[in-house]
């Protein structure tokens, strides 16, 4: 016989800004681990196009808050954010809703202990918050854009490894009183800044080969810390049966455009292709194009208990320009994405416009500019 669960259902989504699909390794990556997330998307649905329609800041939120689903006959639904602009969208959404002043999340330096770092006091605020009558619970939150704060891994914010103790012979060390001892080079360690800021830089001829690689491992370490804050908190609301819906609302760039940061350098796809994870309808992947402005159906579905992507809606495949996605951007005077293509057009007061075409999915990081090549993609796109 089917068992009933007596458990009462709770949806928890979580969207945040600055959430980079390249970091995680539910889309292939290879230098952060997420067992919680890795757990979910077992089961869950994970999709590979998901874009957005906006890179303005919090404005692709913003849309999926006001249009969040509506709960009734007494069912409560919650949001807790640390962006006013996107609790403005909620005043009608929500039956409860929490702010957090964006101003009490400061720090100089990386936490010491995990449960001192934003991202596990947000959740902690958010949990707090929920209670038995609870059935949409949202937690929204711009922090990975500000504050990076996770504890630091020393291994991974260091390039170079600690030299061998000093009574210890490695094989290949030169030996005593050499010609190749003599002229031996000492490497110097080179290191992060500890600082909790977000980084905002260019990257140069002139870095250390390893810096780049730093900065990623310091972001893994935030997301790292995301995952083991889910995983409690699953633990936690355990009484619950849970639904999770995990998404970025906007991307962030790893140095896929010449830059770390959110929102720097040339619109490229690490700013507007998201992650959206569930954590139920699969283990399935959709493969075909979606525009952002389809999560809150996506949540409907997933609140309601119905399918959210279909056997026939799996297996459908887009056309080489339809659909097309485009993205409101005050980097670009367009941007565009289709199946096969990112078109994206550069301009600036100083110089004059750039057209530039990338292969998609195949060029994921926009590093060949094909637009040469493909003239009539280009006027189509334009």
């Amino acid at each position: 016989m089917p068992t009933i669960s007596l458990r009462k259902p709770l949806t928890l989504v979580v969207t945040l800004e600055g959430l980079s699909a390249s970091a995680l390794p539910a889309y292939g990556c290879s230098w952060s681990e997420t067992p919680m997330l890795d757990q979910l998307t077992a089961g869950g649905l994970v999709y590979d196009r998901f874009s957005a329609v906006s890179d303005l800041p919090n404005a692709v939120a913003a849309n999926w808050i006001a249009n969040a689903p509506r709960l009734t006959d007494g069912k409560k639904s919650l949001l807790l954010t640390d962006v006013p602009t996107v609790a403005d969208a909620a005043m009608e959404t929500f039956s409860q809703t929490v702010v957090v002043d964006p101003a009490t999340q400061s720090a100089s330096q990386p936490a010491m202990d995990m449960d001192e770092s934003c991202c596990w006091k947000l959740f902690a605020q958010w949990l707090a918050a929920i209670d038995d009558h609870t059935q949409l619970a949202w937690l929204h939150s711009d922090w990975l854009c500000r504050l990076w704060d996770a504890p630091i891994d020393e291994e991974k914010d260091q390039t170079q490894e600690a030299p061998p103790e000093e009574d210890e012979i490695q094989l290949d060390d030169p030996l005593p009183g050499t010609e190749a001892a003599e002229h031996e080079v000492t490497v110097p360690t080179f290191r992060l800044p500890q600082t909790a800021a977000a980084p905002r830089y260019q990257i140069t001829a002139q870095d250390d080969p390893d810096q780049l690689f730093a900065w990623m491992n310091r972001y893994a370490r935030q997301i790292e810390v995301l995952d083991q804050v889910i995983q409690q908190t699953s633990e936690v609301l355990n009484h619950r049966r849970l639904r999770w819906l995990i998404a970025g609302s906007s991307g962030y760039s790893l140095g896929e455009n010449g830059w770390v940061g959110h929102r720097i350098g040339p619109l490229r796809s690490s700013d507007i292709r998201l992650p959206l994870v569930l954590s139920s309808g699969g283990p399935m992947r959709c493969g075909t194009l979606v525009d952002s402005n389809q999560l809150p159906e996506i949540l409907q579905k997933l609140h309601a208990k119905q399918p959210v992507l279909t056997p026939q809606q799996w297996a459908e495949q887009d056309e080489e320009l339809s659909p097309v996605v485009e993205t409101q951007s005050d980097r670009a005077e367009k941007a565009a994405t289709t199946a096969s293509w990112f078109y994206v057009k550069e301009s600036s007061p100083d110089t004059p416009a750039v057209e530039r075409l990338f292969l998609k999915p195949d060029d994921l990081c926009d590093v060949n500019d094909v637009s040469r090549l493909q003239p009539d993609v280009v006027d189509q796109l334009s």
